[in-house]
């Protein structure tokens, strides 16, 4: 039986898991300063999600860095306040009439993250659609196993290392959960952990 094929990437400073608002924003800051950045999203595009909003108080960030303009031209919904139920069955209302940013958006997610996405890639950053399979510490850096899906149903493997990792797999947390962290519950929204993994 023969072996899945096996390469090594070239190593950039800092690989970020997970291509979303997260990963996306983190890149295109880290590539604007200079440093060499690879985003690592086994996904080939978001997956559709209900109730995605930004607040106003996401307007000064996206205006320094120059994406204020363009997500207001990308045809999402203006959001004059939020409705939620929290731990309640009793509605909590929070209006942005008096917001002194304005209004959000009721965001088409496809549309925001390839924004995005684009202006981390127009600033240098790499997007690659590997999974990430082990992570661990070596030495001083980070060495990722990588793998994708090929035509005849395989995994081709790859190995990245890299001085600095950042996990943006939102609540997966596929990193912190390779590394062997512990969710800690300090109230029922947020959780956190000690990763630790050497090779």
């Amino acid at each position: 039986m023969s072996r899945p094929a096996q390469s090594t990437l070239s190593q950039p400073t800092v690989a970020i898991a997970g291509g979303g608002p997260a990963g996306a924003v983190a890149a295109l800051v880290l590539a604007r300063r200079g440093l060499r950045v690879v985003v690592l999203e086994p996904a080939a595009g978001p997956r559709d999600k209900v109730g995605e909003t930004l607040p106003p108080s996401l307007r000064p960030l996206l205006s320094h860095l120059g994406l204020e303009d363009a997500i207001a031209r990308d045809g999402h919904r203006r959001s004059h306040g939020n409705r939620s139920f929290w731990g309640s069955d009793q509605a909590s209302e929070s209006p942005f009439l008096a917001n002194p940013y304005g209004s959000g958006w009721h965001v088409d997610r496809h549309r925001l993250e390839a924004r995005l996405e684009a202006a981390a890639r127009r600033a240098g950053a790499e997007w690659k659609q590997l999974r990430v399979d082990r992570v661990c510490r070596r030495g001083r850096r980070w060495r990722l196993e990588l793998s994708q899906p090929t035509a005849v149903g395989r995994r081709q493997r790859e190995t990245l290392e890299v001085d600095f990792l950042a996990d943006a797999t939102g609540r997966r947390s596929r990193l912190a959960h390779h590394l062997g962290a512990r969710r800690v519950r300090y109230d029922q929204a947020w959780p956190a952990g000690q990763p630790r993994a050497l090779c």
